[in-house]
């Protein structure tokens, strides 16, 4: 089988080395047009769920990102100058920069070919030339705008704007502040990724954005001081953003098929990105090598994967319904307001 990979994100690379491992007569060849060592994102969260997946189909994956992850079990709250604490959870995070350097290194040792910093041919020469077109490249997907009348692609677009950062204050506990601004309520979401180095994302309602313009790292920094504490704001390439939930009609066109950001997204309040692209990735892999013919291996992914999706993007959506109607909280005892928060994807 010849399979084109368009994308190399973490869902794109780990489908290569999940499929090269599991068939290595496959012929697979990726594209990456994203600059090698030049990309941003900060941390990314990485579900135990996720991990389990990894170390189960892949264990010499797994071991490489288990030595470079950060664990921590505590969620701080904080709402102005009131704060709680709430203990006993689990997740771990990895710089995104080290969690694509560790899939690229596993797929040229499995013997992927990469074509690092390379955009990919038409999407019509990759159907005629490979048997499989699998489109991994992101929420902004090339391959999906280019036969969205096929997919049947929908936007539904957020009320915030976010900003996602970095700092290099290590957070002991994920991180949720709130402040009240004359202009609305701003918030934090921030987690620990590495040694000295955590991600943040800052969102802030529309009606600041069109009164105030640009918020800049002078504006974060003085907002958030309790959090931050006068640690620096790393900025990188990072802009101002609307989110937008991507859904499909269906994930499949002829031998193309939707793959990650690419066929879905949630909203990042709930920090499943990754962990979907990457559980696609699998289930794409195994279908592919369980059925004979490609179409039906393809049906097989997208009807397994469906469910979880839809299931993730409920969740998300009452997630992201609950951060941009925070103000409907605010005047909550601080107990209240964080039982909300922890339990705004109704579980």
């Amino acid at each position: 089988m010849r399979i084109a990979v368009v994308g190399g994100g973490p869902g794109g690379l780990f489908f290569a080395a999940v499929g090269k491992k599991l068939e290595p007569h496959w012929h697979i060849d990726l594209w990456d047009r994203g600059p090698v060592g030049g990309r941003d994102g900060f941390g990314v969260v990485l579900p135990a769920g996720l991990l389990g997946d990894v170390g189960g189909t892949d264990g010499s994956s797994f071991s490489a990102l288990e030595a470079r992850m950060s664990c921590c079990s505590d969620i701080d709250i904080r709402v102005d100058d009131r704060q709680v604490t709430s203990h006993g959870h689990s997740f771990a995070a990895m710089g995104r920069r080290r969690l694509l350097d560790t899939l690229r290194e596993r797929c040229a040792t499995l013997g992927v070919t990469l074509h690092l910093n390379r955009d990919a041919a038409s999407i019509e020469f990759l159907s005629e030339s490979y048997d499989v077109v699998v489109a991994a490249d992101g929420a902004n997907s090339a391959v999906r705008k280019a036969r969205a009348d096929a997919f049947g692609t929908h936007l539904s677009w957020g009320c915030n704007r976010y900003i996602w950062l970095g700092t290099d204050r290590e957070f002991r506990a994920f991180q949720f502040a709130f402040v009240r601004t004359p202009r609305g309520i701003v918030h934090l979401h921030g987690y620990p990724y590495g040694e000295s180095a955590s991600s943040i994302i800052v969102e802030i309602p529309r009606s600041l954005w069109e009164d105030v313009g640009l918020p800049d790292a002078d504006w974060i920094s003085d907002t958030f001081g309790a959090v931050l504490r006068g640690h620096r704001i790393v900025l990188g390439n990072s802009r101002w953003l609307d989110f937008a939930t991507v859904a499909n009609r269906t994930w499949r066109d002829g031998n193309i098929v939707l793959l990650g950001d690419a066929a879905h997204t949630t909203h990042y309040s709930v920090g499943s990105g990754t962990h979907l692209a990457m559980a696609d990735a699998r289930t794409l892999a195994y279908c592919l090598k369980e059925h004979g013919d490609i179409s039906a291996g393809l049906a097989d992914y997208e009807t397994l994967r469906r469910r979880v999706v839809a299931s993730a993007q409920q969740v998300a959506r009452a997630s992201q319904e609950w951060f941009e109607n925070v103000a409907d909280h605010w005047g909550q005892d601080i107990d209240e307001f964080a039982f909300g928060l922890l339990t705004r994807g109704v579980r």
